[in-house]
């Protein structure tokens, strides 16, 4: 028993020895698999992953560094262990004096610290890095902060980008107000000043009314006395009552008879325009043969245009079809026309007379002449209130310069259009449109009212 006792207790001392052995082993097992997971996960990690401390001598040391610190820095791990100067280094002086005193700030008094700061990477640029350092003490051995590194420049950028963005769209805001600060100005002074053109306009309107219903009122009192002067220098150019003393005193009264017949064109001219403004002036309509109408303007200006020697050629198709209008406005129309023609057409000149309706145009007048026609600028001027085109012919004859704008409205009171074509030295056309709505189709038709 003893024997067997004895054989039994040196496998037992063995199995100890072997224990401690494999203790032993598997510690370092599993310090080398520590050591690989963390080594794994430091290079997982998205930035650079340290350690710094302050001895008790107050040296700042750096005994640990994860191996990305070479792809963020340009230094390699044992580079920055062995000198931590050349690390900060590459910090810009600003942002390093900026760290180093929240580092310093952070030892007294143990508060984590977080800063962002660029560091130059040599040839690889620069790089914005975000450090977050959690400091502790070890007794008798100082101060250790474990720390990382991250990599933060995408969002720098972004956030710079975002920052001229926001610049960018601040100045454009701001010259935006602006704008909108000088549009309203502009508005309200474009609204004070349409207040005052609408005064002025107001005003003008109620002047002009007046004007012209004074012009109106004064019909009576401006032809009455001018008639009085027509008739008796008429009995006195013609000797109604016996022969004057003197041939001379009858060319006198000649001559006050035709210059108060132009007188009279002059006025009538005007109060008729003056009642069309006021809108006092209506048309009476009846069934009228226009036709019939231009010969009476034809014979009235015959002696004018023999005395011009002109030629004046009425081209009127038979049987046109009569039109509801009023016969003495049409009628002053067309002598208005034809007196204008006759006094800008030269000698030798030509002035014709044309006249056609169709279901499609209406009812047409047209009076043309070869005399010495006007300008294309020129025509509003002639077509406008007293507007008289300058040139040396035109001053040799006298007028209000209402014979075409007063034609116009008389045109216009029946629904129509007056249209004027010219050229300087080739001639002048007028053209009358009347609706077609106002031909008659019934050859009885009567006269209805205005």
């Amino acid at each position: 028993m003893r024997r067997s006792h004895g054989r039994y207790r040196k496998p037992i001392a063995g199995n100890r020895g072997l224990g401690r052995l494999l203790r032993v082993i598997r510690a370092r097992v599993e310090r080398r698999e520590a050591e690989t997971r963390f080594r794994s996960l430091m290079a997982n990690v998205p930035g650079v992953v340290f350690q710094w401390s302050r001895g008790p001598d107050g040296e700042i040391r750096i005994p640990f560094v994860s191996d990305s610190a070479a792809t963020i820095t340009g230094l390699s791990a044992d580079e920055i262990v062995d000198n931590p100067r050349r690390l900060l280094g590459r910090i810009p002086r600003r942002d390093r004096i900026r760290l180093v005193e929240s580092l310093q700030r952070s030892i007294r008094t143990l508060e984590p610290v977080t800063e962002d700061f660029v560091i130059e990477r040599g040839a690889g640029g620069a790089c914005w890095l975000r450090v977050i350092s959690r400091p502790r003490k070890r007794t008798g051995r100082g101060i250790l902060s474990d720390a990382v590194g991250l990599d933060i420049t995408d969002r720098k950028v972004a956030e710079m980008t975002l920052q001229r963005s926001q610049g960018a769209l601040n100045e454009k805001l701001t010259e935006l107000h602006r704008t909108r600060a000088r549009m309203e100005s502009q508005s309200a002074m474009l609204m004070e000043t349409a207040r005052q053109l609408t005064e002025a306009r107001d005003s003008a309107e109620q002047a002009s009314r007046a004007k012209s219903n004074f012009l109106s009122n004064m019909s009576h009192e401006l032809r009455t006395p001018l008639n009085a002067i027509l008739g008796f220098s008429q009995m006195i150019r013609e000797q109604t009552f016996g022969p004057v003393g003197s041939p001379k005193y009858r060319d006198y009264a000649s001559n006050i008879h035709e210059s108060g017949l132009h007188l009279l064109e002059l006025i009538n001219d005007v109060l008729d325009f003056a009642k069309v403004e006021a809108g006092k002036e209506q048309i009476r309509d009846e069934a009228i043969d226009v036709p019939e109408v231009i010969d009476s303007v034809l014979r009235m200006v015959e002696e004018r245009a023999a005395r011009a020697e002109l030629t004046i050629e009425p081209r009127i198709p038979e049987r046109l079809p009569r039109i509801l209008a009023d016969r003495r406005k049409i009628k002053q129309v067309l002598l208005n026309l034809l007196s204008n023609a006759i006094k800008f057409t030269g000698r030798g000149g030509t002035v014709t007379v044309n006249t056609w309706c169709s279901e499609g145009s209406g009812f047409i007048v047209q009076v043309a002449d070869t005399g010495i026609g006007i300008a294309l600028a020129d025509i509003p001027t002639a077509l406008g209130l007293f507007g008289q085109v300058d040139s040396a012919f035109n001053r040799r004859h006298e007028g209000t310069g209402l014979g075409l704008p007063l034609s116009k409205a008389l045109v216009e009171l029946h629904g129509g259009s007056l249209d004027l074509q010219s050229q300087p030295g080739v001639g002048t056309t007028v053209t009358i449109r009347l609706p077609a709505e106002r031909i008659v189709r019934d050859p009885t038709a009567t006269a209805r009212a205005g």
